[in-house]
């Protein structure tokens, strides 16, 4: 279902997960470790210090902001909110959609990319929305697995559409600072405005905390913020959560932890781009920190986890099949050690890490 699964197997390097290879910028490290100092306290349940720091840093009002216990607390808390009888998704996608809307009784009506157009959305997903007619569409931007980046100019064309048709447009955009221009791929700003938009992110990735669970959700009215707090839990958001969130923003606002962070993942994602085609594998271009490809002659997952390494089997995508694996990208060195031993096991050679 998820990446991640470091509790049921022994893994020294864990490549299923997308976080930011620099790991934990410091200023969340000490915020973290100085509101333990408070874990006596019951967290603010409003989160209101935490909404005004997001609010300041991409200039939104903090009571259209809703905080939750990582990107899903919200997505269930979404659906329960408004209740969408059809929804649209594009496959190969995100699990957590469907899993939050089919407890909610929704129809899940799915859209497939196509393998030879890199699983890329294209004007085909405007005539489904207009044959559909949901209530819903959910677009992940950049995608998960593929790593697509969606144009600012699709997205219009989709939002002008579902504003048209009365369909609620929801943009998860909790891998977008880690693209190549970082939040200016944002959707955030074009839906200034607008009713129907509502854009989901998270620090569990840029910030490298998925263990911490923090995400936010921009909604184009203050009702509809009020309508998706009412359905997440009291203090949902921890202290340790808020106070890292606070230094988050403290973190974006500032810029250069990111800055270094999309430069490293540029010239690690050429070299693992090339040392997984040399191997033989079919590499489908992405702008996130993390690439999926397709190698069918070995089970690398089996063979991975073998030694100790960890990557994402994407069989179970809707779209995918056996043979297509996501591995994240991170530090050259660790890079390495997944490169040296997948060339290793290709060649039936003993490996050399452990």
């Amino acid at each position: 279902m998820h990446g991640g699964d470091c509790y049921r197997n022994e893994v020294n390097m864990d490549f299923s997960i997308n976080v930011n290879p620099l790991g934990i910028p410091e200023e969340i490290a000490d915020a973290m470790q100085q509101s333990l100092t408070q874990a006596m306290v019951y967290p603010d349940p409003q989160c209101q210090a935490l909404r005004q720091a997001i609010g300041r840093v991409y200039q939104k009002d903090a009571a259209c902001i809703v905080c939750g216990n990582g990107a899903s607390d919200l997505l269930l808390a979404f659906a329960r909110a408004f209740m969408p009888k059809k929804a649209l998704l594009p496959v190969p996608g995100f699990s957590g959609y469907a899993y939050a809307l089919k407890s909610i009784g929704c129809h899940v009506a799915l859209f497939d990319t196509k393998e030879d157009e890199d699983f890329a959305l294209s004007e085909a997903f405007l005539d489904r929305i207009r044959s559909e007619a949901p209530d819903l569409v959910i677009l992940t931007n950049p995608g998960n697995p593929s790593g697509h980046l969606l144009s600012q100019e699709f997205l219009t064309k989709v939002a002008w559409l579902c504003r048209h048709m009365n369909i609620r447009l929801l943009i998860d955009e909790c891998f977008i600072e880690l693209t190549g221009e970082g939040k200016d791929n944002s959707f955030l700003k074009a839906s200034s405005g607008t009713k129907n938009i509502f854009i989901l992110q998270a620090l569990t990735k840029s910030m490298a905390i998925p263990g911490i669970r923090l995400g936010y959700l921009f909604c184009p009215k203050e009702q509809d913020a009020k309508k998706v707090q009412e359905q997440v839990s009291e203090w949902n958001v921890s202290v340790i959560a808020q106070r890292a969130g606070i230094a988050g923003m403290q973190v974006l606002a500032d810029g250069t932890y990111l800055s270094q962070t999309r430069q490293l993942l540029e010239r690690e994602r050429a070299y693992l781009t090339q040392s997984l085609q040399e191997i033989g594998a079919k590499v489908y271009p992405g702008t996130a920190n993390f690439l999926l490809f397709y190698e069918d002659s070995i089970d690398w997952y089996a063979a991975l986890l073998k030694q100790k390494i960890l990557i994402r089997d994407c069989s179970d995508y809707a779209g995918l099949s056996k043979g297509f694996y996501r591995i994240a990208i991170r530090r050259r060195e660790e890079n390495q050690v997944l490169v040296e031993t997948m060339q290793a096991v290709k060649k039936g050679e003993k490996v050399r890490w452990k």
